[in-house]
């Protein structure tokens, strides 16, 4: 029993530092060799799902900038399409998905998060078709729709370039 712990303890902190490392300004917003990695990870470990969507949900809901939330959507976005099916139910989590609409609903939100937040819930919607125990983000469209919510088209190219460039140089 010892050494369960002690393997997931390791576990947790090989997940940790990478997604860390990913969700911060030290890396490009489109790192995808480190987000892969990243999935190797959660997709190898028996509780790596569980522990990355600990680490979002805390980030996701901390308020952080629209720079660091258009990073938190870019991983969430390359981990739907690469993690497996135990991370999309976490994902499609009721509490999950109130979580991105609460993002879409804020009054002052950026225009471009606010965009990639419905484009991927939209893209997650039409994923997870077919499947009852995700059908919680096609809920969440079909009411934000109900609403009189506009979803961008779906091949609508979003301009990140703003988040994406390296910080500006400190003077000497």
């Amino acid at each position: 029993e010892a050494f369960v712990f002690v393997c997931r303890l390791l576990m947790s902190h090989a997940l940790r530092a990478p997604l860390e490392r990913s969700l911060s300004e030290a890396v490009p917003i489109n790192a995808l060799p480190l987000h892969l990695e990243i999935c190797d990870i959660i997709n190898e470990t028996e509780d790596g799902h569980i522990e990355a969507m600990k680490i979002i949900r805390k980030r996701i809901t901390s308020k952080p900038s629209p720079a660091i939330l258009l990073r938190i959507l870019t991983v969430l976005e390359v981990f739907v399409k690469n993690c497996h099916r135990r991370f999309h139910a976490l994902v499609a989590a009721p509490d999950f998905v109130a979580i991105l609409t609460s993002i879409v609903d804020q009054p002052n939100q950026v225009t471009l998060v606010r965009n990639k937040t419905l484009l991927l819930l939209q893209d997650w919607a039409d994923m997870f078709t077919g499947a009852p125990e995700l059908a919680s983000v096609a809920a969440a469209v079909a009411a934000m729709r109900a609403r009189g919510i506009e979803f961008p088209l779906p091949d609508t190219q979003l301009d990140i370039s703003e988040y994406t460039s390296a910080p500006p140089a400190r003077p000497a």
